[in-house]
């Protein structure tokens, strides 16, 4: 082929794929709707250390990046030259923390939050990742509908694991800010296979590992701080006014003789403060712990909206109020809370958390440490609610069926029992029939004993496991016998309620034939009244290591999110240092909990 040819066949492929590339570019744009175009940053951002461009969206009140980034630093690389440009470079959590340009910043576990809830305002909850990933189907020809609507364009660009890329093309992940501790930090996940966007694994998101990075534009704080100085050791506190209160705006970090920093590493003390037992002096001179009314008139300033107020008067005795989700988000865009989840003391025997939603919890019996917000104390009176949310919950027309002393409880002396043969490998079980409820009595031992939740159900981890909504309904058969399923939560929640309610639930059920203490030598304490007979099995973590704590763990049907499912659990409380286990009551409730730890099943009839 002469020159004259050469030349003229490359003018036809350039023209040929010029005019796909601006067909399909046309087309991609066309699919974000008018609101979303409205929401782009009229001019694209320019990363002056490399020259490199990246498109950029408002997306409700958040600026983002709609590119992985690019910029080339230690401790970051691509899985090949073609995919950088595509998927940006994979960065460790240290790098990630200094790659982002001048203004920009790697968003935490709020900001991506934040980000879930607006899209899910939009198309859904649980589709928050379908909004946001990248609508390629070329790339992702194996990727659930991905419309990418509000413009953010998340990539799957996978990870890169020692010396290994995997999930690329399958699974995005995406660092947070928010560091555990030495060797973890948090990450959020894209996936083919989910619509959602998952907060991810911690177990598994080693700092070490390669992530990819999207930076949000940080502007700076317009929220106005005062100061003052703790005169007992000099140290300076940060204070904000919020409605009519003056708070602190930083955890306290006065040492006293029982305080102590949070997993003993002091570093830790410098950026949340200190854990304090109960009943110190904690507050400086003009300073006090907040009351019920104080942190209620907190939550309600930021535009909090009360959710419920229930009352829990088993053995640590109490109750709760609760406000929703948005509150502990408004603290933060406030400039007054930065470690989400934590707990606080409150002045009237009462604790304040806010993670996920915020409560307000009062019990006799608080063991565990806490940390300290003080309030000024020049205060405005706030109206009391306490009593007005306690009658709300009194009028409700639906309450939980735990109780301390259940009016849906049965006698002991009406328990039919019996037994049957699982089918699958001839084992015979007893079982014991309660109220409505027929139970077996002993743990199912088929395959091993321990299951994982997915395991429980009966579907493979890719669909059920964790980092996946499973979303099943009604009855599930599981892993149980025919004729029997893996009860629900609220299947649990009525057997409490049949025993007798939280107050007595846990001593009727537990065996009265074994330490459940391995050292309290006291078999006196369980009496066993309905023949259920469980037993201190503890369970198997990830890793594979028995984990015998003095508890047994039984998994529901009832899914919670992706990461998490609902198990009964119910044993001696022998989690808190320095405690004598013997004395204390037993515990047992209905909670959510991590789906690939392998606990118990107990089946109930059909």
């Amino acid at each position: 082929m002469d020159l004259k040819h050469k030349i003229l066949s490359f003018l036809i492929l350039f023209l040929l794929f010029g005019i796909c590339g601006c067909k399909e570019s046309e087309q991609s744009r066309s699919e974000h709707n008018s609101e979303t175009l409205s929401k782009l940053e009229p001019n694209t951002l320019i990363d002056s250390r490399d020259n490199q461009s990246y498109r950029i969206v408002k997306i409700g009140k958040q600026i983002w990046m709609a590119e992985n980034l690019r910029y080339k630093s230690n401790e970051s690389w691509c899985s090949s030259s073609a995919k950088c440009e595509i998927h940006g470079r994979l960065y460790t959590w240290k790098a990630a923390m200094k790659a982002c340009p001048d203004g920009w910043a790697i968003p935490d576990n709020s900001d991506w939050e934040t980000l879930k809830r607006f899209a899910e305002s939009k198309v859904g909850m649980g589709k928050a990742g379908k909004a946001l990933k990248a609508n390629v189907k070329s790339m992702y020809p194996n990727s659930l509908t991905s419309t990418d609507e509000l413009g953010f364009s998340a990539m799957l660009a996978g990870d890169k694991v020692g010396d290994k890329y995997t999930f690329v093309e399958e699974t995005g992940y995406y660092w947070s800010a928010d560091e555990e501790d030495a060797t973890h930090a948090y990450d959020w996940i894209f996936s083919d296979k989910s619509d959602d966007l998952i907060n991810g694994n911690i177990a598994f998101s080693y700092k070490k590992n390669g992530f990819s990075v999207r930076c949000i534009k940080k502007e700076n704080s317009q929220i106005a701080y005062n100061t003052f100085v703790d005169n007992r050791d000099g140290n300076t506190y940060r204070m904000i006014k919020i409605g009519n209160q003056s708070w602190m705006a930083e955890n306290l970090k006065y040492k006293t003789q029982n305080s102590r920093c949070n997993k003993r590493d002091d570093s830790k003390c410098s950026k949340y403060g200190r854990l304090y037992g109960e009943n110190e002096g904690l507050c400086p001179i003009g300073w006090h712990l907040p009351t019920y009314e104080e942190v209620a008139a907190l939550f309600d300033a930021v535009g909090g909206v009360f959710v419920y107020a229930s009352d829990f008067d088993d053995w640590e005795g109490g109750s709760y109020t609760t406000w929703d989700a948005y509150t502990s988000e408004k603290l933060r865009s406030n400039g007054f809370i930065d470690n989400l989840g934590a707990t606080f003391h409150m002045g009237d025997n009462h604790r304040w958390s806010c993670d996920g939603d915020c409560s307000i919890t009062t019990s006799n019996a608080f063991i565990d440490d806490a940390y300290v917000r003080c309030v000024k104390n020049d205060l405005n009176n706030y109206r009391s609610k306490k009593n007005k949310v306690k009658d709300m919950y009194k009028n409700r027309s639906t309450t939980s069926v735990i109780s301390s002393s259940s009016p849906n409880s049965v006698s002991a002396k009406d328990v039919i029992v019996d037994s049957f043969t699982d089918s699958r490998d001839g084992h015979i079980y007893k079982s014991v029939k309660i109220g409505t409820q027929t139970w077996m009595a002993e743990n199912l031992k088929y395959k091993g004993g321990y299951y994982s939740w997915s395991d429980a159900v009966g579907f493979s981890a890719n669909l059920c496991g964790t980092h996946h909504v499973c979303g099943l309904s009604g009855t599930v058969k599981g892993v149980c016998p025919k004729g029997w399923h893996l009860p629900s939560k609220y299947d649990f929640e009525t057997l409490i309620a049949a025993v007798g309610g939280m107050t007595k639930a846990a001593y009727a059920l537990m065996s009265d034939s074994i330490d459940w203490c391995t050292r309290c030598n006291d078999f006196s304490r369980f009496t066993n009244d309905y023949g259920f007979s469980a037993v201190p099995n503890g369970y198997i973590n990830y890793f594979g290591k028995e984990k015998n704590d003095g508890r047994i763990y039984f998994w529901s049907s009832t899914e919670a999110n992706g990461n998490t499912a609902y198990d009964m659990y119910m044993g001696i409380d022998n989690v808190h240092d320095n405690y004598d286990y013997c004395n204390l009551p037993p515990v047992i409730g209905v909670t959510g909990t991590v789906k690939y730890n392998r606990y118990s099943v107990r089946c109930l009839k059909d």
